[in-house]
């Protein structure tokens, strides 16, 4: 019978070098690279926290008694001060999150016979029959070698991701107005009989004052404030201009449902130009 020997074992020593190298480069070229992004991310940090620039840290914007912007030329004053540049600007660092090889290899095999025997035996035994007399009985085998006439084919595929880190956004500059501002006094609760029972008071709202002053303190008369609540609503049975000499606003604010026993809380939000203020009164 035909005995044939593969000689492969050397191909796939070849092979298995080959494949740890390439696994060798990839893994010495990824540190390397990295070192790399590391001392430049490194270099532009130290550059750029030595390096220093005029910004702007303050911005005073100035409003009329009515709280709109001044249309003079110093409606806005801006102070600055020196700051380092990597607290505007955060040096990127890069690094390797992913890194993945790949390899696959085909091999085949072409049989090629080579040294190439037929080998003949005779055997002689006993023959005849029962056994008298003798007969001679003829083997043959082969033997060969087959020679590894081999075709390789290897696929490979190297997916990497580098990524910056996050970067954050700069310092804003504190911006405040000077103009006029909103302050409230709570006052006393708005009561009402109770419909089922006469000598009961029921507390349905809130008195509450408005005052506006000037950017220098004093009253802010004769200035036309809106008004807005949440829920419920409001009366201002003077009206909603400011009074003369004080700069006052007065108006009741009422519960959603006047005949509701909890407390409730209603936001009162008012309005003078672009000035805002807001407070909520529990009712």
């Amino acid at each position: 019978m035909a005995n044939f020997v593969q000689e492969v074992s050397d191909d796939v020593k070849r092979i298995g070098r080959a494949f740890g190298s390439f696994i060798e480069d990839v893994g010495t070229g990824v540190a390397e690279t990295q070192k790399k992004l590391d001392i430049n991310s490194a270099a532009i940090t130290k550059e750029l926290a030595g390096t220093e620039i005029q910004v702007p840290s303050v911005v005073e914007q100035v409003l009329d008694d009515d709280g709109t912007p001044l249309a003079s030329a110093n409606a806005v004053n801006i102070a600055y001060q020196k700051m380092s540049l990597i607290q505007f600007i955060v040096p990127t660092f890069y690094q390797w999150k992913h890194v993945q090889l790949n390899l696959s290899f085909d091999v085949e095999e072409i049989g090629a016979i080579k040294d190439f025997k037929i080998k003949k035996t005779r055997e002689t035994g006993p023959g005849g029959l029962f056994g008298w007399g003798s007969s001679t009985t003829t083997k043959s085998s082969t033997e060969g070698t087959l020679s590894a006439t081999d075709t390789k084919q290897a696929d490979g595929s190297l997916n990497a991701r580098l990524e910056p880190r996050p970067d954050i956004t700069p310092p804003e500059p504190f911006l405040f107005r000077t103009g006029p501002t909103i302050n409230f006094i709570p006052g006393a609760d708005v009561e009402e009989d109770d419909p089922n029972d006469p000598t009961i008071k029921i507390v349905t709202g809130a008195n509450l004052t408005i005052q506006v002053y000037k950017a220098g303190g004093e009253p802010n008369i004769d200035q036309v404030l809106k008004v807005s609540v949440n829920q419920g609503h409001f009366k201002a049975p003077n009206g909603l201009t400011t009074s003369t000499p004080d700069g006052k606003v007065e108006i009741e604010v009422y519960k959603p449902d006047p005949k509701a026993t909890e407390s409730q809380v209603v936001t009162v939000s008012v309005a003078l130009g672009i000035v805002r203020s807001r407070m909520d009164v529990t009712i």
